[in-house]
């Protein structure tokens, strides 16, 4: 009940992705999920909602690096999560595996050996696979990434030293630019680290 309910919830915004995975939790099922009763009256988990925001951006992420890495939509790779969010994502594997194709999910403390990083929100996450890496390319896009994360991060700097605008805004909006903030100093942090490893 819990991933019907949530395919549920996400099917406004995915509809092909949810589609997939609801005939997968019952492929005896006859309906679709429109046409199952979704009750509108209750107010949605946040904690669901942000559980099925991970499960949609954890797979399109995979499906890219696919493509990036010139991998075959069905080529076996393993996907690496991280440890410390084992209790938040872990009752995702079962649909996790089946929709990146991953022989294996695992919680990693660490970089696993020759793995290729993404993010998912403030999440690293990490896919390896037996074919070589494209190390300068995947070094290029890192670099990319950093230098616009910087840039972003400068005009986050600059309104929150204005202070007119801390002065003038809802403490809403305030909290919320220095969420920005916040968020790409931890992203830039994580390229930095993947940057390092790369070359070691």
């Amino acid at each position: 009940r819990y991933f019907e309910e949530l395919m549920k919830l996400l099917h406004p915004f995915m509809p092909f992705i949810t589609e997939e995975i609801y005939a997968v939790l019952d492929p005896e099922r006859k309906s679709f999920i429109l046409e199952s009763s979704i009750n509108t009256g209750t107010t949605a988990d946040k904690s669901l909602l942000q559980k099925g925001e991970w499960l949609k951006a954890i797979i399109t992420a995979v499906r890219d690096l696919r493509v990036k890495q010139q991998l075959k939509p069905k080529d076996p790779i393993r996907l690496y999560l991280p440890e410390s969010f084992r209790a938040q994502l872990e009752e995702l594997l079962p649909v996790l595996e089946r929709q990146v194709f991953a022989e294996e999910v695992l919680f990693a403390r660490s970089a696993p050996e020759s793995g290729v990083a993404f993010m998912v929100d403030t999440l690293q996450c990490y896919i390896t696979f037996e074919q070589e890496v494209d190390s300068e390319k995947m070094m290029a896009d890192l670099q990319k990434d950093y230098d616009y994360l910087k840039g972003f991060l400068n005009s986050i700097e600059k309104k929150l030293s204005n202070e007119k605008f801390v002065q003038n805004a809802k403490a809403e909006v305030v909290e919320a630019e220095l969420k920005k903030k916040n968020d790409a100093i931890e992203k830039m942090r994580l390229i930095e680290e993947n940057l390092n490893l790369l070359t070691k």
